[in-house]
C-alpha cells in the first residue's frame, strides 16, 4: 500500500491559499510534520507559551491522538516569520482539527512581565479543506497580536483569546518572501507589519490580505527591519505592502484596522523572492 504524507507546519501565516483545494477521498495515510509561526503584536514585546502537548481528531472521529507529549516554550513574537518544526506524523484519515494545550502564557511590554491567563488551556485549530498529496505542510498560524487583550487598571491584567488559522500546501508550492522595512536614508524599522495581497494590487480592506508578518527588531536572528513571510507558490502577481495598522477590540475579538498603506510594491510568486525594501515616508 503506497503511503500519503502530510507535513504540518505550526507558523505565523495568514489566509493562504485555500480555496482551491477539495476534500480528499480515502486518503491511505498522512506523514503530518508540525511547525510553529506568528503574527505580529503591536504592543508586546515577547510572548512566551507553555505547549504542554500536541493532537488530532480526523473526519467521523470523536477523540484525540496525541503526536507529542514534551513541553515546550515559544515566543511567539521572536518567532514571526520563521518556521519551528516540531513533530512528524503518520495520519490515517483526513485532518480535521488540531489541538494544543497550552499551561501558561507570560507577556512582556514595555510596563513589565504579567502572566497572561489562557482560557480553558487549550487551543484548537480547525484544518480546512485541503486535496491529498504523499507530503503535504498543515502551517498553522497563531495571530498573537489578536489573540492578546489588556484590562484597564493601575495593573494591566492580559488574557490569551488565541486567533488561529491552519492552511495546508504542498511542500514544494511552499516560498518564502524576505525583505527590509527602511525609512529614507535606508536604516532599517522595526515594528511595522508587512502584508501580502491577494491581487496586484494592495488595499485597506483586510479581507484582501493572503499572508502577513512583521519587521523585526535587531536580535541575534534578525535585522532591524528585517521580515520573512510564507504563502503557496501560484505564477500569479501579488502586491507586498508595509502597512501603518492597529489592532482594534470589538467585543470579544480584536480586528486589525489598516489605516493607510505606507509602501507597496509587486512580486510573482513562482519561486522564494528576496531583497524586497518597502520604504516608510518621513515625516
Amino acid at each position: 500500500m503506497k503511503r500519503k504524507y502530510v507535513s504540518l507546519i505550526l507558523p505565523i501565516i495568514a489566509l493562504l491559499l485555500v480555496a482551491c483545494y477539495q476534500t480528499p477521498t480515502a486518503p491511505e495515510g498522512s506523514k503530518v510534520t508540525f511547525y510553529l509561526t506568528d503574527k505580529p503584536s503591536v504592543e508586546a514585546e515577547h510572548l512566551y507559551v507553555a505547549i504542554d502537548s500536541i493532537s488530532y481528531q480526523i473526519a467521523d472521529g470523536e477523540d484525540f491522538t496525541p503526536v507529542s507529549t514534551e513541553a515546550t516554550v515559544v515566543d511567539l513574537l521572536e518567532l514571526a516569520g520563521d518556521l519551528l518544526p516540531l513533530e512528524t506524523e503518520l495520519i490515517e484519515g483526513t485532518l480535521t482539527k488540531i489541538r494544543l494545550a497550552v499551561s501558561a502564557a507570560t507577556v512582556v511590554t514595555k510596563e513589565g512581565t504579567f502572566e497572561c491567563d489562557v482560557p480553558s488551556n487549550k487551543i484548537d485549530v480547525i484544518v480546512p479543506e485541503y486535496e491529498f498529496a504523499d507530503e503535504l505542510d498543515v502551517v498553522i498560524d497563531f495571530e498573537a497580536g489578536a489573540s492578546i487583550h489588556k484590562t484597564g487598571g493601575p495593573s494591566p491584567h492580559y488574557k490569551l483569546r488565541p486567533v488561529v488559522k491552519a492552511s495546508v500546501m504542498k511542500p514544494d508550492k511552499r516560498i518564502e518572501i524576505h525583505g527590509m522595512v527602511k525609512d529614507a536614508s535606508g536604516t532599517g524599522l522595526a515594528g511595522y507589519i508587512v502584508a501580502l495581497f491577494k491581487t496586484e494590487d494592495s488595499s485597506t480592506d483586510t479581507e484582501d490580505i493572503l499572508a502577513m508578518t512583521v519587521s523585526h527588531k535587531e536580535s541575534g536572528h534578525w535585522s532591524e527591519g528585517e521580515f520573512r513571510l510564507y504563502t503557496i507558490a501560484d505564477g500569479s502577481t501579488h502586491a507586498i505592502a508595509v502597512l501603518d495598522a492597529e489592532t482594534v477590540e470589538e467585543g470579544t475579538s480584536t480586528e486589525l484596522i489598516i489605516n493607510a498603506v505606507l509602501d507597496s510594491t509587486s512580486v510573482i510568486l513562482d519561486d522564494d523572492v528576496e531583497g524586497i525594501v518597502l520604504t516608510v515616508p518621513t515625516t
